[in-house]
């Protein structure tokens, strides 16, 4: 088995992650085999392997916040609304109405008649 290289400070590759799961995976089936087989299991051992799978999963939902944050962190949103509406024609009928309610003072009112968008 290859030892991790990354530091504690230094996110892992998904290839990585996806080793370190499935290494957790094939350690961990192995240990409840052996459990099972074994009658005379102490608790100490039973605490042990759940808390073990609790900071693996841990460490999975740390690693995923941490590549879901950079890559979010990538993205800009006004470039991509840019993009997205880049090249499409809007027709719109309206009708805007600016008069004063009772008490309230103006309060515009906006009644869209029909919308049409194409690209």
């Amino acid at each position: 088995m290859r030892k991790n290289t990354t530091s504690k400070n230094e996110p892992l590759s998904w290839g990585d992650l996806a080793k370190k799961i499935v290494y957790a995976s094939i350690g961990s089936a192995a240990m409840a085999r052996d459990l099972v087989a074994d009658t005379k299991i102490h608790r100490d051992l039973i605490n042990g392997l759940l808390s073990k799978a609790e900071k693996r999963k841990d460490e999975l939902m740390e690693i995923l916040a941490g590549e879901v944050s950079k890559f979010l962190a990538k993205i800009d949103v006004s470039q991509e609304i840019t993009k997205a509406l880049k090249g499409l024609i809007i027709n719109l009928s309206a009708t805007v109405d600016f008069q004063e309610k009772k008490g309230k003072g103006t309060n515009p009112r906006v009644v869209i008649h029909s919308a049409e968008a194409k690209k």
